[in-house]
């Protein structure tokens, strides 16, 4: 009997749906172990156009993210990090992930640009709207999360949005976050073009 060929993952990006899809696909889960061996608080991966970057930031956040921890546990199975062991496959499904993408802050000027990074950063901050009734957080804290989901923080003050983000995180969950940032270079490369 022939076995049945599985589809081509030409533009698929998310790591769950090419699982679940079954599409043919290089089993990259070993370098789920290899960052967690590091124990590297940062890891910059640079690679060329069309590597698969966002395809390995999208495993990475299935691997780690709180949010539908057991169903997504089941990608895992059978993979390389599965079979390296227990000790590894703890560490799947308990930390809050945080997934930016600068992708769209492109724009012909500087004020376009940074319109489009408050608007991405309105959306992270909306997907854990949770956090502005947290009894971990302080008054200050949810007022500032309040401000930038609204929209009424300062332009100086929104250096400090992703950290600040990070840091409610760890106080509301007890584990620091983990930031996964694609197409940093997105708003430069605009910018460049753009003289």
């Amino acid at each position: 009997m022939q076995e049945r060929k599985r589809p081509m993952p030409v533009g698929i990006e998310d790591f769950k749906e090419l699982v679940q899809n079954e599409y043919y696909f290089v089993d990259k889960t070993h370098f789920l172990k290899e960052l967690l061996d590091s124990k590297g608080k940062i890891t910059l991966i640079t690679r060329p156009r069309r590597f698969g970057k966002t395809l390995a930031l999208s495993m990475l956040q299935y691997f780690f993210t709180m949010e539908h921890a057991e169903e997504n546990r089941n990608l895992f199975r059978g993979l390389d990090i599965e079979r390296a062991g227990e000790t590894y496959m703890k560490e799947q499904g308990i930390r809050p992930v945080v997934f930016l993408t600068l992708k769209e802050v492109q724009a012909g000027k500087f004020s376009g640009i940074m319109a489009k990074l408050l608007e991405v950063l309105r959306q992270l901050y909306g997907q854990s709207e949770y956090l502005k009734d947290s009894s971990s957080l302080s008054e200050q804290d949810r007022e500032y999360f309040l401000s930038v989901l609204n929209k009424k923080e300062s332009e100086e003050n929104l250096q400090f949005a992703m950290s600040n983000l990070m840091k409610m995180l760890e106080k509301h969950h007890g584990k620091k976050p983990v930031l996964l940032l694609d197409e940093y270079d997105a708003p430069i490369l605009s910018a460049w073009e753009n003289g």
